[in-house]
C-alpha cells in the first residue's frame, strides 16, 4: 500500500551511525508514496471519520511496514504492541464483539 522513496541506503545509514557513535542520529523525515487504489488505503479512508483511533493506528502501521521494507526501521519491536492490538481488533470484529483498542503503547522497549 505504501513505499518509502528517496531514502539513504540502509548500509550507508549504518556506516554513518557507526562513524558517529556518540551522536544518536534519529531517522530523518521520509517521503512515503501511497497507492490510493490499494484495498488497505481505500479501507483506511473509509474509516478515518468513524473510527479515527483505529485509522491512526493503521496509518502508522502502514508507515512502519514501509520503513521495514526499505530497511530503515532500527527497532521493529517498537510496533509489536500496536500490531497485537490491531490483530485483536480484527479478531473481535470477526467474532462480532465490540472492538477494544489498546491506546497506550508506552511499553515499547528500545533495542
Amino acid at each position: 500500500p505504501a513505499i518509502v522513496v528517496d531514502y539513504e541506503s540502509p548500509a550507508w545509514r549504518k556506516m554513518m551511525l557507526m562513524a558517529n557513535r556518540s551522536d544518536s542520529q534519529a531517522l530523518p523525515k521520509q517521503k512515503l508514496r501511497i497507492n490510493p487504489s490499494h484495498p488497505i488505503i481505500v479501507g483506511l479512508n473509509s474509516i478515518r471519520n468513524s473510527r479515527p483511533d483505529l485509522a491512526r493506528d493503521i496509518a502508522q502501521q502502514v508507515f512502519d511496514n514501509a520503513l521495514i521494507a526499505a530497511g530503515l526501521m532500527d527497532n521493529p519491536r517498537s510496533m509489536l504492541s500496536r500490531m497485537n492490538s490491531l490483530l485483536a481488533t480484527v479478531l473481535s470484529h470477526e467474532r462480532g464483539e465490540a472492538p477494544e483498542m489498546e491506546a497506550d503503547y508506552s511499553e515499547r522497549t528500545p533495542a
